[in-house]
Parts: structure tokens; sequence; C-alpha cells
């Protein structure tokens, strides 16, 4: 009896062994997968692009295996679009083709925000959707950069800006010093008559990224300005002014609830006047990056704006400037701008 007790708790353990080993081989199995070679068909896209990117897989097991390729793009905020799974079958040691995945970003405009965004390809042992699939194998694709819009100003499209005309500061600005000239956006200043120049989006942005390559003029008395801006004045507001000057000053400022928030400003360590430069902040919420051809310079997280703003380029006389320029027409170059 002992012996037949014996017998049947050995069988017991041995089948029990023999479940756990068939689990852990066929999950070894699964894990045999590997990516061969992924990417995306560009790194700077416009909203109404179509976004694709694609993965190729090699199946390492004895047997033919079918997977499910998952794709998603992650924004600045951590929001996900993922696009929708589809499976392949791959022979055994054999390699997928390039297998694609797309987005269709005039879907997702009213979703999407400028900036940075990751691409996460995964590869999964079921349909990632249902919640219940194991992920095997996973890459990240170099960053893309996605905008509401690029304006190289081959023209001034006048669906998407405005030539201002008010007084600022101790003059005003005039449509009339807005022009386009070989493929750059021109924003002229008369010093004599105090007279600059300004655009401004017709449409209001909060979160994303805003980008300019700006070459300015040597004109003391003035300033160049990029920011964002609501009314009523000093409510909301991000500034990136600079002092028209070869030795310049670059200053940063936030309003919110109509009073000065954040502010900084550090010396350019070049001459703004000689060549073009990029001048960038990006937005998002609780965050707020400044950076001057691609390179930090300041960042805050409070006192700052809750409501959409118009995106703006100027060229104007302050009251805080003294008047030591001449009365030479002063020419302010935009190259182009990415919001």
């Amino acid at each position: 009896m002992k012996i037949k007790n014996s017998y049947i708790i050995a069988s017991i353990c041995l089948a029990f062994i023999l479940a756990l080993s068939s689990v852990l081989t066929s999950t070894s199995a699964e894990q045999k997968v590997s990516v061969v070679s992924y990417g995306t068909n560009g790194n700077v896209f416009t909203i109404g692009d179509t976004i694709s990117s694609f993965i190729q897989i090699k199946n390492g097991n004895k047997d033919a295996r079918t997977y499910w390729i998952g794709a998603s793009i992650i924004d600045p905020r951590g929001i996900e679009f993922p696009s929708p799974s589809h499976k392949v079958t791959v022979s055994s040691g054999g390699t997928s083709g390039k297998e694609e995945s797309h987005w269709n970003t005039s879907l997702l405009a009213s979703k999407m925000i400028s900036g940075k965004h990751t691409v996460i390809l995964s590869v999964w042992d079921g349909p990632p959707e249902k919640g219940s699939a194991h992920r095997l194998a996973s890459v990240q694709c170099k960053p893309i950069d996605i905008f509401r819009g690029i304006d190289d100003f081959t023209t001034l499209d006048s669906s998407k800006w405005t030539k201002a005309n008010h007084r600022l500061g101790r003059g005003t600005v005039a449509s009339q010093n807005t022009a386009i000239q070989n493929k750059q956006l021109v924003l002229t200043t008369l010093p004599s008559f105090l007279e600059g120049a300004e655009i401004q989006s017709k449409d209001t942005f909060l979160y994303g990224s805003y980008r300019a390559r700006i070459q300015t003029p040597i004109s003391p008395s003035s300033l160049t300005g990029f920011f964002l801006y609501t009314e009523p004045d000093f409510y909301y507001e991000i500034d990136i002014e600079i002092v028209n000057r070869p030795r310049s000053t670059i200053m940063f400022t936030t309003y919110a609830g109509g009073k000065k928030t954040n502010t900084k400003s550090i010396p350019l360590h070049f001459d703004p006047s000689k060549a073009f430069h990029e001048y960038r902040f990006d937005y998002y919420p609780n965050h707020l990056s400044f950076y001057v051809d691609g390179k930090l310079a300041y960042t805050v997280s409070h006192g700052l704006p809750q409501k959409p703003m118009r995106l703006m380029i100027n060229h104007w006389f302050p009251d805080w400037l003294p008047e030591l320029d001449t009365t030479d027409e002063k020419n302010l170059y935009v190259d182009w701008v990415k919001y």
C-alpha cells in the first residue's frame, strides 16, 4: 500500500514537473523573436501628413509563428496615439517583410500638438487591443517632430497671418512694413518715425513647440519679439525678446493672471545680426522651456498661461530702450516659423 501511494505521489510530482517544463518551454519559445530593422518615413511632419513606420522581425523558433505588430506615437504630454495592430506569420527561422503601420494626422488634428514625439513599435503574441497579449519585443524609433504648421514664407498666407496696425511702445507697427522677399519674411522699422512691423497668427494656441529662424538688424532702440500673446495686455504671454544690437541680450518672460510671473535675461554669445539663429520655446502642461539654437537656456514650471494665445513676431520700439538709431530703415528677416 505504501509503495502504491508512493507511486501515485511520484506520478503526480512528475506530471507537475512536466507541465511546468512545458509552460517554461512555451514561454521561452515565444521569446525567440528579434527585431531586424525598423524606422519611420521621415523625421519632420505637419498635420495632414501620413506618418508611417516599419518593423522587420525574425522568428527564432523551430516552427512557424503568428505575431501581432503594434505601433504607437507618444506625444510630449504622454498621450498615446496607437495604430491598429495587424498580424504576420513568419516561418521557422524566417524573417518577415517590413511590416508597416500608419497614422493619418488629418484625423488626429484636433488632438495632436506640436513638438517631439516618440514612436514605439512592439511585437505581441496576440492582439494587444484585447489586453491579454504579451509583449515579446519592443523598439523605440528616433524621435520625430510633428507641427501644426511650417511656414517658409514663400508668400504671406493670409489664411494664417494678419499684418498688424496698432500703437506699440514709443511708436506703432504698420502693415506696410511687412513684406516677403527672397522667400523670407521681412519686418522693417523706420526709426525716424518710430514705426515697426508685426504679424499675428489668426489661430490661437496653447501647448506645443514654437520655433523661428531669425536674423535681427543692428538697431539698438528696437526689439525683436517672438511670442504667444492674448489680450488684455500682460494677462497671458510667453515671450522671447532680443535687443537688436551686436552684443545682445535675450529675454525670456511669462505673464499669467495679469502679472509678470517669470523672467530671465542672458547674454547671447554671438552677434544675432550676422546670421540666422533658431529661437524656440516648448510649452506643455506645467513645463515651459526656452532654447537658442537647440540648446536649453531657461526652464520654468509655475506661473504659466492657461488660455490659448496668438503667435506673433514683431520688430518695434519699446519705451525702455534709448533712442540711438539713425534714420535708416532696418530689416528683421525670418527664414521660417514652425508651430
